[in-house]
């Protein structure tokens, strides 16, 4: 495991130069997020409430220490946070009314070993991996629009704004399109391991 860190530092340095050192201390703070967030779910505090703000904390690294042109880094962060609402708003009544607790029939015989009294409400829990999962997919899914949007208008600085939004749809089909095949093929790697497991 230490060899492939210590590849990718000294390929991420050899591709990005200098660069790559922000790129990495960004990396390491959402790391150390990432873990604070664990930390304070464990000593007791609202899930929903510190994802929250764990989520805030990503998303400020992950697109303002990467994002040069300031514009686009203040529409990228905007809609982020869009999104992360509206996962939100979808999610917390979809996780009240589905009753997942996140363990199937499967999970039996591993969970014998553990306490279910840990005191963190395993739906919430659920809710906050589903945000924390999707923050990497939003930043960059709203860079890249926000980036060819931005370009659009640079070079053609005479759009009208039923143009720039038609322009805006196309480049967020495109990009929306290779993303939902990257989730696709994680879902069904997933599902390829389960039905190996069987």
């Amino acid at each position: 495991m230490l060899f492939l860190l210590g590849a990718f530092v000294v390929l991420l340095l050899i591709v990005a130069g200098s660069r790559g050192f922000s790129l990495l201390f960004g990396l390491s703070i959402n790391l150390v997020s990432i873990v604070a967030l664990l930390i304070l779910i464990a000593d007791g505090f609202n899930v929903l409430i510190t994802t929250s703000i764990i989520s805030l904390i990503i998303l400020i690294v992950a697109i303002y220490m990467n994002v040069e042109n300031a514009a686009t880094a203040n529409i990228a962060f905007k809609t982020s946070i869009l999104i992360v609402v509206i996962i939100l708003i979808i999610t917390v009544p979809l996780e009240f009314w589905a009753s997942a607790q996140g363990m199937g029939f499967e999970d039996q015989e591993e969970l014998e070993s553990f306490s279910l009294a840990a005191g963190v409400s395993f739906p919430q829990l659920a809710i906050a991996i589903i945000v924390v999962n999707s923050l990497g997919v939003i930043s960059e899914t709203s860079v890249a629009i926000s980036s060819g949007l931005n370009e659009i208008i640079l070079s053609k600085p005479t759009l009208t704004p039923k143009e720039v939004f038609s322009d805006g749809f196309s480049v967020g089909n495109k990009i929306l399109s290779t993303q939902t095949n990257t989730l696709l093929f994680n879902f069904s790697i997933v599902l390829f391991n389960e039905l190996f497991e069987l």
